[in-house]
Formats: structure tokens, sequence, C-alpha cells
């Protein structure tokens, strides 16, 4: 277990083994190939709760476990246990949602007589005189389930979510930082950092 499933990108995978029956091994052995590879050992694995019976015991159930560190790419693994070997599972390392582009544009109110401005490749943060109006356009890596701008004050501003898009449409009144809080379609959230975070500044 969990057999062939998705794994995060540089998230711990635990593959887990359950043995029921009257005799069973003391250790298990994991094999594991990254996509392409040749297949390794990861070694003996000890149940979770060890035995002192030497050899075979018998009337348990074991529980085997062992955490793969910080998945970075597609691997197989089976699990070899006695006389018994596992079916071969694939695991699909898979992203975050995280931003591939972000697009702002600003609308000052008309006293200031400024021009619309556009800004792409940014950090997110903008400088706009009170009252303008601000789109904030953002392309994720991955289909998004929700996305919303996540202020510092605790509040949080809805996006409208379209495939990898989404965009937000607000008026700039004070000063606020804010970060981009983005789900996929997996339910997996991205992670908080610079190219996630901004400020609008009045």
């Amino acid at each position: 277990l969990p057999g062939s499933v998705e794994a995060v990108k540089f998230d711990d995978f635990r593959i887990t083994a359950r043995l029921e029956g009257s005799e069973l091994p003391r250790t298990v052995t994991v094999f594991h190939r990254s996509e392409g590879g040749q297949w390794r050992s990861l070694g003996d694995i000890q149940p979770v709760v060890a035995s002192s019976t030497p050899g075979y015991v018998s009337g348990l159930v074991r529980e085997f476990r062992h955490v793969l560190p910080q998945v970075k790419r597609d691997f197989e693994y089976y699990v070899v246990a006695g006389d018994l070997t596992s079916q071969v599972y694939t695991v699909g390392a898979v992203d975050r949602p995280r931003v591939n582009s972000l697009r702002l544009e600003v609308f000052p109110p008309s006293y200031t007589a400024l021009q619309p401005l556009v800004l792409d490749a940014n950090d997110g943060t903008v400088t706009a005189p009170v009252g303008s109006r601000m789109t904030i356009r953002v392309e994720s890596n991955r289909d998004l389930a929700e996305a919303a701008l996540a202020f510092a004050d605790g509040r949080n501003l809805a996006m409208e979510v379209k495939g990898q898009t989404a965009t937000v449409e607000l008026a700039v009144r004070d000063n606020r930082s804010y970060h981009l809080a983005m789900v996929d379609a997996s339910g997996r959230s991205n992670p908080i950092s610079p190219r996630t975070a901004g400020a609008c500044r009045a």
C-alpha cells in the first residue's frame, strides 16, 4: 500500500505492507527503481511492532512501513515477504500548483488622468492611487479547483477559476499584503513563497 498512486514532488512517500496469516516472515524487502532505472533493494524492513520470536511467528497481523524521502520523479516499487511477491506498483510524481505567470492590470480613477497600466512578469506588488481598480490574472501549472487572494489581515477574496487560470478584480483602498492560495483539482494546495506573495500600495 498505497499501491499505484500519485505522489507530490518533494514530499515523503510512505510504503506500507500488511501481512496476515498463521506464519509470517519477520522482515520484508522493498525493491524500488526510478523511471527507466535499475531495480535496487531498500533493505530488510522491520515490522512496526517488533517481536523477539526468532524465525517465523504464528497467528499474527504484522505491518511494515518504509518512507522514501522527498520524491522527485516517477518510480516503481514492489514488496517481497518470504515466498510472496507483490505486483509492481507505479507512483507518478506530480507538482503542487504553482504560479507560471502573473499579470496585473491597473485602472487609475479618472481624476488622476493616468493611463491604465499593465504589469507582466512581476512579483505581484503594485503601487496605485486610491480608488484604482485592479485585475489580477494568474496562470497555474495545473487545473485549479479554487483560488483566492489571502490578505495578511485574515480576509480572503475568492478568484474566478477556469482551468489553469484564476482572475479577480478589486479596488485599491489602502496598503495590503497578500499571497495567492491555490488548490488544484486533486485537492493539493500551493506552498507560500515569494512567487505567490504581493502587496497593494495606495
